[in-house]
Protein backbone atom coordinates (compact mmCIF):
# COMPACT_ATOMS: atom_id res chain seq x y z
CA UNK A 1 0.00 0.00 0.00
CA UNK A 2 2.84 2.36 0.85
CA UNK A 3 4.42 1.83 -2.58
CA UNK A 4 1.10 2.40 -4.32
CA UNK A 5 0.57 5.60 -2.33
CA UNK A 6 4.07 6.76 -3.20
CA UNK A 7 3.49 6.19 -6.94
CA UNK A 8 0.16 8.03 -6.71
CA UNK A 9 1.95 11.02 -5.23
CA UNK A 10 4.61 10.86 -7.95
CA UNK A 11 1.91 10.72 -10.64
CA UNK A 12 0.15 13.73 -9.14
CA UNK A 13 3.41 15.68 -8.98
CA UNK A 14 4.26 14.81 -12.59
CA UNK A 15 0.78 15.86 -13.73
CA UNK A 16 1.08 19.13 -11.83
CA UNK A 17 4.51 19.75 -13.36
CA UNK A 18 3.15 19.07 -16.85
CA UNK A 19 0.28 21.49 -16.26
CA UNK A 20 2.72 24.16 -15.08
CA UNK A 21 4.93 23.63 -18.14
CA UNK A 22 1.96 23.91 -20.51
CA UNK A 23 0.71 27.01 -18.69
CA UNK A 24 4.17 28.59 -18.93
CA UNK A 25 4.40 27.82 -22.65
CA UNK A 26 0.97 29.31 -23.28
CA UNK A 27 1.86 32.40 -21.28
CA UNK A 28 5.14 32.80 -23.16
CA UNK A 29 3.46 32.29 -26.54
CA UNK A 30 0.74 34.82 -25.74
CA UNK A 31 3.28 37.34 -24.46
CA UNK A 32 5.41 37.03 -27.60
CA UNK A 33 2.37 37.43 -29.84
CA UNK A 34 1.26 40.55 -27.98
CA UNK A 35 4.64 42.24 -27.71
CA UNK A 36 5.42 45.42 -29.61
CA UNK A 37 6.48 44.41 -33.14
CA UNK A 38 10.18 44.55 -33.83
CA UNK A 39 11.36 47.15 -36.31
CA UNK A 40 13.53 45.49 -38.94
CA UNK A 41 15.47 47.59 -41.43
CA UNK A 42 16.99 47.02 -44.83
CA UNK A 43 18.84 49.22 -47.31
CA UNK A 44 18.34 47.98 -50.86
CA UNK A 45 20.30 49.36 -53.79
CA UNK A 46 18.14 49.87 -56.89
CA UNK A 47 20.49 49.95 -59.91
CA UNK A 48 18.12 51.81 -62.22
CA UNK A 49 17.79 54.81 -59.91
CA UNK A 50 20.02 57.70 -61.05
CA UNK A 51 22.75 58.36 -58.45
CA UNK A 52 21.34 61.79 -57.60
CA UNK A 53 17.90 60.36 -56.71
CA UNK A 54 16.99 60.79 -53.02
CA UNK A 55 16.53 57.57 -51.09
CA UNK A 56 12.94 56.51 -50.41
CA UNK A 57 11.86 55.04 -47.06
CA UNK A 58 9.11 52.47 -47.41
CA UNK A 59 7.30 50.91 -44.43
CA UNK A 60 6.07 47.32 -44.87
CA UNK A 61 3.42 45.80 -42.61
CA UNK A 62 1.39 42.63 -43.00
CA UNK A 63 -0.96 40.16 -41.31
CA UNK A 64 -2.72 42.47 -38.89
CA UNK A 65 -5.58 40.00 -38.18
CA UNK A 66 -7.50 42.65 -36.25
CA UNK A 67 -9.86 41.34 -33.57
CA UNK A 68 -7.76 38.30 -32.84
CA UNK A 69 -6.64 38.09 -29.19
CA UNK A 70 -3.17 39.12 -30.32
CA UNK A 71 -4.38 42.26 -32.13
CA UNK A 72 -7.13 44.10 -30.30
CA UNK A 73 -7.79 47.58 -31.70
CA UNK A 74 -5.81 49.19 -28.85
CA UNK A 75 -2.65 47.28 -29.78
CA UNK A 76 -3.14 48.10 -33.45
CA UNK A 77 -3.38 51.79 -32.59
CA UNK A 78 -0.05 51.60 -30.75
CA UNK A 79 1.57 49.91 -33.74
CA UNK A 80 0.19 52.53 -36.11
CA UNK A 81 1.50 55.32 -33.87
CA UNK A 82 4.98 53.77 -34.01
CA UNK A 83 4.90 53.48 -37.80
CA UNK A 84 3.70 57.05 -38.38
CA UNK A 85 6.27 58.40 -35.91
CA UNK A 86 8.99 56.90 -38.13
CA UNK A 87 7.79 59.18 -40.98
CA UNK A 88 8.10 56.82 -43.96
CA UNK A 89 7.74 58.22 -47.46
CA UNK A 90 5.26 55.46 -48.35
CA UNK A 91 3.49 52.61 -46.57
CA UNK A 92 2.51 49.18 -47.90
CA UNK A 93 0.36 46.64 -46.05
CA UNK A 94 0.54 43.14 -47.50
CA UNK A 95 -2.81 41.60 -46.65
CA UNK A 96 -4.67 39.55 -44.04
CA UNK A 97 -6.30 42.45 -42.27
CA UNK A 98 -8.90 40.24 -40.58
CA UNK A 99 -9.20 36.79 -39.10
CA UNK A 100 -11.69 34.05 -39.97
CA UNK A 101 -12.09 31.36 -42.61
CA UNK A 102 -15.50 31.83 -44.25
CA UNK A 103 -18.19 34.32 -45.17
CA UNK A 104 -20.04 35.44 -42.07
CA UNK A 105 -17.30 34.24 -39.72
CA UNK A 106 -17.70 36.29 -36.51
CA UNK A 107 -13.90 36.38 -36.17
CA UNK A 108 -13.77 38.82 -39.11
CA UNK A 109 -14.18 42.39 -37.83
CA UNK A 110 -13.19 44.73 -40.68
CA UNK A 111 -14.97 47.66 -39.03
CA UNK A 112 -12.25 47.65 -36.37
CA UNK A 113 -9.69 48.65 -39.01
CA UNK A 114 -11.07 52.03 -39.98
CA UNK A 115 -10.17 54.20 -36.97
CA UNK A 116 -6.57 53.04 -36.40
CA UNK A 117 -5.60 52.68 -40.06
CA UNK A 118 -6.99 56.12 -40.93
CA UNK A 119 -4.06 57.52 -38.94
CA UNK A 120 -1.52 56.12 -41.37
CA UNK A 121 -0.09 58.97 -43.41
CA UNK A 122 2.78 59.11 -45.88
CA UNK A 123 3.68 61.68 -48.58
CA UNK A 124 3.69 59.12 -51.41
CA UNK A 125 0.64 57.23 -50.21
CA UNK A 126 -0.59 54.21 -48.26
CA UNK A 127 -1.22 51.06 -50.31
CA UNK A 128 -2.51 47.57 -49.61
CA UNK A 129 -3.17 44.20 -51.13
CA UNK A 130 -5.69 41.73 -49.73
CA UNK A 131 -4.86 38.35 -48.18
CA UNK A 132 -6.47 34.94 -48.05
CA UNK A 133 -8.41 35.62 -44.82
CA UNK A 134 -9.73 38.84 -46.34
CA UNK A 135 -11.08 36.94 -49.34
CA UNK A 136 -12.37 33.99 -47.35
CA UNK A 137 -14.45 36.21 -45.06
CA UNK A 138 -15.55 38.85 -47.58
CA UNK A 139 -13.17 40.96 -49.64
CA UNK A 140 -15.72 43.71 -50.30
CA UNK A 141 -16.13 44.50 -46.60
CA UNK A 142 -12.38 44.60 -46.02
CA UNK A 143 -11.80 46.72 -49.12
CA UNK A 144 -14.53 49.15 -48.01
CA UNK A 145 -12.96 49.52 -44.57
CA UNK A 146 -9.54 50.21 -46.07
CA UNK A 147 -10.90 52.77 -48.49
CA UNK A 148 -12.69 54.52 -45.62
CA UNK A 149 -9.31 54.70 -43.90
CA UNK A 150 -7.82 56.37 -46.98
CA UNK A 151 -5.81 53.35 -48.13
CA UNK A 152 -5.55 52.48 -51.81
CA UNK A 153 -6.18 48.78 -52.46
CA UNK A 154 -4.26 47.23 -55.35
CA UNK A 155 -6.03 44.18 -56.73
CA UNK A 156 -4.08 43.02 -59.78
CA UNK A 157 -3.47 46.68 -60.51
CA UNK A 158 -0.69 49.21 -60.17
CA UNK A 159 0.08 52.65 -58.76
CA UNK A 160 2.97 55.09 -59.08
CA UNK A 161 5.04 55.73 -55.96
CA UNK A 162 7.62 58.36 -56.78
CA UNK A 163 10.14 56.85 -59.23
CA UNK A 164 8.65 53.39 -58.60
CA UNK A 165 5.50 51.63 -59.68
CA UNK A 166 3.80 49.20 -57.30
CA UNK A 167 2.46 46.11 -59.05
CA UNK A 168 -0.14 44.92 -56.56
CA UNK A 169 -0.87 41.23 -57.17
CA UNK A 170 -3.97 39.89 -55.40
CA UNK A 171 -3.77 36.84 -53.14
CA UNK A 172 -2.55 33.64 -54.74
CA UNK A 173 -3.57 31.39 -51.82
CA UNK A 174 -7.26 32.06 -52.40
CA UNK A 175 -6.92 31.96 -56.19
CA UNK A 176 -7.24 35.68 -56.92
CA UNK A 177 -3.77 36.44 -58.26
CA UNK A 178 -3.56 37.73 -61.84
CA UNK A 179 -0.02 38.98 -62.01
CA UNK A 180 -0.19 39.66 -65.74
CA UNK A 181 -2.88 42.32 -65.28
CA UNK A 182 -0.87 44.07 -62.59
CA UNK A 183 2.26 44.17 -64.73
CA UNK A 184 0.44 45.40 -67.83
CA UNK A 185 -0.85 48.35 -65.84
CA UNK A 186 2.53 48.87 -64.19
CA UNK A 187 4.24 49.01 -67.57
CA UNK A 188 1.72 51.57 -68.79
CA UNK A 189 2.34 53.77 -65.73
CA UNK A 190 6.12 53.57 -66.05
CA UNK A 191 8.60 53.58 -63.21
CA UNK A 192 10.78 50.91 -61.62
CA UNK A 193 8.52 47.96 -60.72
CA UNK A 194 8.09 46.62 -57.19
CA UNK A 195 5.85 43.60 -56.60
CA UNK A 196 3.51 43.79 -53.62
CA UNK A 197 1.43 40.77 -52.70
CA UNK A 198 0.22 38.83 -49.68
CA UNK A 199 1.50 35.30 -50.26
CA UNK A 200 4.82 34.85 -52.05
CA UNK A 201 4.66 33.21 -55.46
CA UNK A 202 7.26 31.82 -57.77
CA UNK A 203 9.32 34.35 -59.68
CA UNK A 204 8.53 32.79 -63.05
CA UNK A 205 5.38 34.92 -63.15
CA UNK A 206 7.37 38.11 -62.70
CA UNK A 207 8.84 39.86 -65.74
CA UNK A 208 12.47 40.86 -65.52
CA UNK A 209 14.08 43.05 -64.47
CA UNK A 210 12.04 43.48 -61.26
CA UNK A 211 14.31 44.33 -58.34
CA UNK A 212 12.01 43.77 -55.36
CA UNK A 213 9.05 41.77 -54.00
CA UNK A 214 7.28 42.66 -50.73
CA UNK A 215 4.96 40.18 -49.02
CA UNK A 216 3.70 38.64 -45.78
CA UNK A 217 1.56 35.53 -45.13
CA UNK A 218 4.19 33.23 -43.64
CA UNK A 219 4.21 34.93 -40.19
CA UNK A 220 7.89 33.90 -40.29
CA UNK A 221 6.54 30.51 -39.24
CA UNK A 222 4.71 31.89 -36.16
CA UNK A 223 5.85 28.76 -34.30
CA UNK A 224 9.46 28.03 -35.13
CA UNK A 225 11.28 25.06 -33.66
CA UNK A 226 15.05 25.07 -34.03
CA UNK A 227 16.15 21.45 -34.10
CA UNK A 228 19.72 20.59 -35.06
CA UNK A 229 19.99 24.09 -36.56
CA UNK A 230 17.10 23.42 -38.93
CA UNK A 231 14.12 25.77 -38.70
CA UNK A 232 10.82 23.93 -38.88
CA UNK A 233 7.70 25.93 -39.65
CA UNK A 234 4.70 23.96 -38.32
CA UNK A 235 2.19 26.63 -39.36
CA UNK A 236 3.10 26.32 -43.04
CA UNK A 237 3.51 22.55 -42.87
CA UNK A 238 -0.02 22.21 -41.52
CA UNK A 239 -1.33 24.35 -44.36
CA UNK A 240 0.34 22.01 -46.80
CA UNK A 241 2.36 24.82 -48.31
CA UNK A 242 6.04 25.09 -48.96
CA UNK A 243 7.90 28.24 -49.96
CA UNK A 244 11.48 28.70 -51.03
CA UNK A 245 13.65 29.40 -48.01
CA UNK A 246 14.43 32.89 -49.33
CA UNK A 247 10.73 33.78 -49.17
CA UNK A 248 9.87 32.43 -45.73
CA UNK A 249 11.07 35.26 -43.55
CA UNK A 250 12.94 38.53 -43.78
CA UNK A 251 15.37 39.51 -46.48
CA UNK A 252 16.03 37.02 -49.28
CA UNK A 253 17.19 36.81 -52.87
CA UNK A 254 15.59 34.90 -55.72
CA UNK A 255 17.35 35.00 -59.11
CA UNK A 256 18.39 38.62 -58.93
CA UNK A 257 15.24 39.82 -57.14
CA UNK A 258 15.33 40.87 -53.50
CA UNK A 259 12.39 39.59 -51.43
CA UNK A 260 11.23 41.00 -48.10
CA UNK A 261 8.83 38.89 -46.02
CA UNK A 262 7.24 40.60 -43.04
CA UNK A 263 6.61 38.37 -40.03
CA UNK A 264 3.35 40.20 -39.49
CA UNK A 265 1.75 42.23 -36.73
CA UNK A 266 -0.82 39.68 -35.53
CA UNK A 267 -1.41 35.95 -35.62
CA UNK A 268 -3.83 33.63 -37.33
CA UNK A 269 -6.27 31.46 -35.36
CA UNK A 270 -4.00 30.58 -32.42
CA UNK A 271 -2.88 33.84 -30.74
CA UNK A 272 0.61 32.63 -29.82
CA UNK A 273 4.12 32.90 -31.23
CA UNK A 274 7.28 30.96 -30.48
CA UNK A 275 10.62 31.99 -31.91
CA UNK A 276 8.98 34.27 -34.48
CA UNK A 277 8.17 37.64 -32.91
CA UNK A 278 5.88 40.10 -34.71
CA UNK A 279 7.61 42.67 -36.86
CA UNK A 280 7.37 45.42 -39.43
CA UNK A 281 9.99 46.73 -41.86
CA UNK A 282 11.46 50.06 -42.81
CA UNK A 283 13.08 49.60 -46.20
CA UNK A 284 15.35 52.25 -47.66
CA UNK A 285 15.40 52.14 -51.46
CA UNK A 286 18.61 53.82 -52.54
CA UNK A 287 20.42 54.56 -55.81
CA UNK A 288 23.87 53.14 -56.43
CA UNK A 289 26.75 55.39 -55.50
CA UNK A 290 28.87 56.94 -58.23
CA UNK A 291 31.50 54.27 -57.63
CA UNK A 292 28.92 51.50 -57.95
CA UNK A 293 27.63 52.92 -61.23
CA UNK A 294 31.17 52.98 -62.65
CA UNK A 295 31.91 49.49 -61.37
CA UNK A 296 31.62 46.31 -63.43
CA UNK A 297 28.49 45.06 -61.68
CA UNK A 298 25.09 46.59 -60.98
CA UNK A 299 23.32 44.11 -58.77
CA UNK A 300 19.95 44.71 -57.04
CA UNK A 301 21.02 42.09 -54.50
CA UNK A 302 23.38 44.59 -52.93
CA UNK A 303 21.15 44.74 -49.88
CA UNK A 304 21.84 44.87 -46.19
CA UNK A 305 19.38 44.23 -43.40
CA UNK A 306 19.10 44.95 -39.74
CA UNK A 307 17.10 42.86 -37.27
CA UNK A 308 16.28 39.34 -38.31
Amino acid sequence: MAARHRWRIIAILLAAAAILVVAALISHGRAQANQAPLLRQARIIIPDLPPETPSLRLALLSDIHVGNASTPPQRLERVIATVTAAKPDAIVIAGDFVNGDEIGDPAARPELLVKPLSRLKAPLGVFATLGNHDHWTGADAVRSALEKAGIRVLANSAARMGPFVLAGVDDSTSGHAKAGLAFVEAQALGGIPIVVTHAPFTERFIPRPTPLMLHGHTHCGQTVLHLAQWAIYPTELLRGRSYPKAMRCGLGRVRGMVTVASGGIGTSSVPMRFGAPPDWWMITLAPPSADEVKGPRRDPQNASAGGR
